[in-house]
């Protein structure tokens, strides 16, 4: 089949006449302009499929089911719309959500009990950043939780004054009460992940590493592919250290569709709920250096029993003091040098002085989410300092070093859309032009092999991530040159057609 009529982009910064000519799901030639064309593609602009190296195909999914407080911009307003949603709910169903965030917040301080005590329901609502949690009464009641209540190690209960719990628990201290939810029906799990993978193919993703895989979700999946309805390509990070999840990783078969690669481990928390772990105190609390959700040597053991499987390991790791655990763990793993399993620490987003080297020596794959740097904007250099920030979201010094560097968004924290993680990589800069250390922008073209080969080069996918003969027939159609638009204007980019294996799995209708 020839998609013909187009501007591939075959590298560099411009695109060239030409059409695809492609064969049982592989790209057999770059064939010329004017040739005539099965699929005309009317002269629209293709680049290779958008791979996001960080996702939550699962959570994404339930993301759209639950209720949503991304947009509210007080304490107040977040309770009064989960207030509403528990109207509508059974007495003894728990109300779920999330994606608050209390840095947006004119307060800028956490919530509380206080603003939901109207809520008879157990509640539970997530953090924007997955790392603390907001419960009411009835939720603490349901875990048993009081004033007497311990911190876990690798997590942390915010009390007030007189030590009572306020309603937020930080990192490992969410599972005290999250473990009290009922499992989801295996039916809503499966259109969680429909519904996402839906999403995904409208913006142009062709492929997706999920950083958080059960192994329910996994069966689900498997049943998908078999089925042929799994429309894109899945690159799975088992999460745990269960027997069950071990099984899985010496066990589960791979194919192009669907893919079992490792395993993730969790370093440290989150920056925005202080539980990024760092080697000195926190710039606006000196009282806290974050939290270890591991110790080096937890790391290392669970490091070591995934080499050994033949997997790789990806490590979680956001605060200096956790990027330091993450890749000695690593380094204990697979020895010296420069490693060939391209083992991978996730956001690696502050380093010390020093600290690149050390990820290049090691082969380590530093797989970033650019909409990070610009979500943070607002209160990254308070947490840091102004000396620490220069290593924060340090995608150039990355590069520079010569660490492979692949590009997420860590969807539904931050939006699934590649061109708002591009256009945050090249810009850098937040609401108003606000920017912090613009010298470590990428180009466009770094940008988008951040999100094509750099991110294939992570799962070793070394079939995709390219427009070339023999590779897998992966592309997205998109409705305007990007390198001839305003790198601010780049999340405008939409996409028109997307194609697995030759398959068009989207087409927008006019």
């Amino acid at each position: 089949m020839i998609f013909g009529n187009a501007r591939l982009w075959l590298g560099g910064g411009s695109f060239v006449p030409g059409a695809l000519d492609v064969d049982r799901g592989v790209i057999r030639a770059i064939a010329p302009h004017g040739v005539r064309a099965d699929v005309d593609l009317g002269g629209a602009w293709v680049v290779p499929g958008l791979i996001d190296a960080h996702f939550h195909l699962q959570q994404m999914g339930a993301a759209l089911r639950t209720v949503q407080l991304a947009d509210a911009r007080t304490e107040e307003e977040a309770a009064a719309r989960i207030v509403e949603a528990a109207r509508d709910l059974p007495r003894d169903a728990w109300v779920i959500g999330g994606a608050w965030d209390d840095n947006l917040w004119p307060s800028r301080r956490l919530p509380t009990l206080a603003s939901v005590r109207a809520i008879t329901q157990p509640m539970i609502m997530t953090r924007v950043d997955f790392h603390a949690i907001w419960v009411n009464e009835a939720a603490l009641a349901r875990a048993g939780i009081t004033r007497d209540t311990g911190d876990p190690i690798g997590g942390h209960i915010v009390r007030d004054a007189a030590g009572a719990p306020t309603g937020v628990l930080v990192d490992a201290a969410c599972d005290l009460v999250s473990r009290h939810v009922p499992p989801e029906r295996t039916e809503t799990l499966e259109q969680d992940v429909r519904r996402a993978l839906q999403c995904c193919a409208r913006v142009g993703l062709t492929c997706i590493h999920d950083m958080m895989m059960s192994p329910e979700v996994l069966r689900i999946l498997q049943r998908l592919e078999t089925r042929g309805e799994l429309p894109l390509r899945v690159r799975a990070y088992m999460h745990g250290s269960t027997p069950e999840v071990d099984a899985v990783l010496r066990e589960s078969p791979r194919s192009d569709r669907l893919r079992v690669m490792g395993r993730k481990l969790f370093a440290d928390g989150a920056l925005g709920s202080r539980g990024a772990a760092l080697r000195a105190p926190y710039s606006d609390d000196p009282s806290t250096t974050g939290l270890l959700m591991m110790s080096q040597e937890e790391l290392t053991r669970a490091a070591e029993q995934t080499h050994a499987l033949g997997r790789q390991v990806a490590i979680h790791a956001i605060g200096d003091r956790a990027a330091e655990l993450a890749t000695a763990a690593i380094i204990a793993a697979q020895g010296p040098g420069v490693g060939d399993r391209r083992h991978r620490v996730e956001h690696a987003q502050t380093l010390a002085p020093g600290h690149f080297a050390v990820f290049a020596k090691a082969g380590i794959v530093a797989s970033m989410q650019p909409s990070h740097c610009t979500c943070d904007l607002g209160w990254a250099v308070a947490r840091l300092g102004p000396e620490r920030i220069k290593g924060a979201y340090a995608w150039r010094a990355f590069l520079d070093a010569g660490v492979p560097l692949a590009l997420g968004s860590d969807a539904p924290i931050a939006s699934e859309n590649p061109w708002d993680g591009i256009r945050s990589a090249v810009t850098r800069t937040g609401a108003g032009g606000a920017t912090i250390t613009p010298e470590q922008r990428l180009t466009l073209e770094e940008a988008l092999v951040g999100y094509t080969a750099g991110a294939a080069f992570a799962s070793h996918d070394d079939r995709l991530g390219a427009l070339a003969p023999g590779q897998l027939a992966d592309f997205v159609v998109i409705d305007r040159d990007p390198f001839a638009v305003d790198a601010e204007r780049l999340a405008e980019v939409r996409t028109l057609r997307t194609v697995v294996g030759g398959v068009t799995v989207f087409a927008q209708h006019s």
